[in-house]
Formats: structure tokens, C-alpha cells, sequence
């Protein structure tokens, strides 16, 4: 039954990322695609994706440091890999990159997997944080953009039908996890998973307030602003990569930070299909034609999607080596 669920999770996500990108690239034309590809200004792309792994090396650091008043200490090499493959696990089954991340955090370090959840869980607080703060920038100096952005995903009948049946699709999934969740007499676990939840509610509050206590807790705040000024900057150099919208000014950055979180918080594989429609979106309402916002989303997502997979097979190359020889 565990199979069986995750089969179907995985089916269902993988059916949302086809209906997301047969929306979004509905209209485009492959001969003016491939023909804006050729403008591309990749000095710019280069420093777009430079940025991003930066973000990805400061948020690395930032989880050393949350294991500090824990008790660990956690080189930036191995907590960058275990990063990058749990960014890459995400390409395949979504929400598994956190616990894959942990698991090869603590093969490499022998810190119990649950400490390590807890501070994923931190993180989680943290970033929570951090994107309401975005949010409320963007709403406070993108306002008129980003609701033309929301107008035009939602304007359409085309799009009224997507999120109609997107909605029929979400029943049917709750549905089916019900289903299975009774065939598999998931009352008869109910102590089991209740115990698991308390104990992680306990390490996370045993962790903040070690973090409290602790003196590296202005480092994780610097450390957070950093990283979320690092995929603003990311976000902002992208679109001088693209010769029609090198022209926007800051604020636009604001704009794609935002819809391409909200992105990544859809349970898909790698925001594929959600990042492009939503981030497209948000371009076409600071009056970008379609075909440039999506040549935009498109390139951006694939080059920085290129760096989690060249990490993630870097790491666990580096892992195996590592493992094999301390058993050496």
C-alpha cells in the first residue's frame, strides 16, 4: 500500500506538470522560441546561475549553524552536498529533497536523522519568515503589476477551466489518499504517527531555543538575509539575459522572487510547469509580450535546474567516495 501511494503521487504531480506547461506554452511558436534563444546575452545567465549557487552554498552554511547549539559541527562541503542532493531528489518525487538531505547529512556525520529533521523544520519557520516579508515588499511596490499578473492567469476561460479541473483533479486525489489511508488501517498506526509528530514538535522547540541561547543566532539572521537577497539579485540579473526585458527596473525582481516561490511551494517536481506559468505571468503584467516572458521563465529555470543536477550527481559521487573510505 506504501508503493501504491507513492506510485500515485507521484502520477498525480507528474499530471499536474503536463497540464501546467500545456497551458503555459499553449500559444508559442517554436520557430520565434528558438529564434529569441539566439539573442540571449549569457554573460548575464551565467551571473543569474553564479548567484543562485551562492544562495544555495549560503543556505548550506546557514544549516552548519543551526547544528551548532545542537551539540555538531558540520563542514560547508558536506552540508552542501547533502543540499544539492536533496534539490535533486525534489526532480522526482516532491517534498522527498528534505528528507533525502538529511539522510546523506547523517551518513556523512552520524547525526541522528531526527536532530536533522528539526532543524529542516527551523529552516522552514525561518524562510516562512523571510517570504512573508518579500510578499509584503513586492504587494508594497509591485501592487499594480501583480495584480494584472493575477488577472491574467485567472482572466481566461481557458484558465477557469484549468483551475476548475485542477480543483475536480485535488477531490480526487483526497479521495484516493482516504481510500488508501482506510485500506491500509492507517487507525491502527494512529499511536505511532502521533508519537513521531510529538517527538519532532519537541526537537523543534528544543532547537529554538538552543538558537536562543546560542551565539551564533545573528548569524543565521545575516546568513537569511543573504540568502534571500542572493535570489532576489538572481532573479534581477536573469532579465538582463533577455534583450526584451533588460529594460524593467528593480522592482521586477521583487515580482519574480515571489511567483517563483509561491512556485516552489506547489508539491511537483522542481516547480516545473508552476514556475514557468506563474513567473511568465508576472512579466506580462509589467507589459512583456508572452513569448519573451516565457523565454525568461524557460531559461532561467533550465540553467539554474542544470546546476541542482550537476551538484546533486557531483554529491553523491563525492558521498560514495567519502563513505567508501572511511570503511577503507
Amino acid at each position: 500500500m506504501k508503493i501504491a501511494k507513492k506510485i500515485i503521487s507521484y502520477v498525480l504531480s507528474l499530471g499536474i506538470v503536463v497540464l501546467l506547461l500545456k497551458y503555459t506554452y499553449k500559444d508559442l511558436s517554436i520557430n520565434e522560441f528558438l529564434g529569441q534563444v539566439k539573442q540571449l546575452k549569457f554573460t548575464w545567465l551565467i551571473g543569474s546561475v553564479l548567484l543562485g549557487l551562492a544562495s544555495h552554498l549560503i543556505r548550506a552554511y546557514r544549516w552548519s549553524l543551526l547544528l551548532q547549539p545542537l551539540g555538531f559541527k558540520v563542514t560547508l562541503v558536506k552540508s552542501f552536498v547533502a543540499l544539492m542532493i536533496g534539490y535533486m531528489s525534489n526532480l522526482f518525487i516532491p517534498r522527498l529533497g528534505e528528507i533525502a538531505r538529511c539522510s546523506v547529512l547523517s551518513r556523512t556525520t552520524n547525526i541522528p536523522v531526527g536532530f536533522l529533521l528539526g532543524t529542516v523544520g527551523i529552516e522552514r519557520v525561518i524562510d516562512l519568515l523571510g517570504l512573508l516579508v518579500v510578499v509584503a515588499l513586492t504587494l508594497l511596490f509591485t501592487y499594480p503589476e501583480i495584480k494584472s499578473t493575477f488577472e491574467i492567469i485567472f482572466s481566461s476561460q481557458t484558465s477557469q477551466k484549468f483551475v476548475f479541473y485542477g480543483l475536480i483533479g485535488l477531490i480526487i486525489l483526497l479521495a484516493i489518499v482516504m481510500i488508501v489511508a482506510y485500506c491500509n488501517h492507517i487507525r491502527a498506526n494512529q499511536n505511532k504517527w502521533l508519537k513521531k509528530f510529538r517527538t519532532f514538535m519537541i526537537s523543534l522547540k528544543e532547537g529554538f531555543y538552543a538558537i536562543r541561547a546560542s551565539q551564533v543566532k545573528k548569524q543565521i539572521v545575516y546568513t537569511t538575509l543573504i540568502k534571500w537577497g542572493l535570489y532576489y539579485l538572481s532573479d534581477y540579473v536573469g532579465v538582463f539575459a533577455i534583450p526584451a526585458t533588460s529594460h524593467l527596473n528593480w522592482s521586477v525582481g521583487l515580482a519574480v522572487l515571489t511567483m517563483s516561490s509561491l512556485s516552489f511551494a506547489v508539491p511537483i517536481q522542481g516547480a516545473i510547469g508552476a514556475y514557468h506559468l506563474l513567473v511568465s505571468s508576472a512579466l506580462v503584467g509589467y507589459g512583456i509580450a508572452p513569448s519573451n516572458a516565457l523565454l525568461y521563465a524557460t531559461v532561467i529555470h533550465a540553467a539554474h535546474l542544470l546546476i541542482v543536477i550537476i551538484g546533486g550527481v557531483v554529491g553523491i559521487i563525492y558521498q560514495n567516495i567519502w563513505i567508501s573510505s572511511r570503511k577503507s
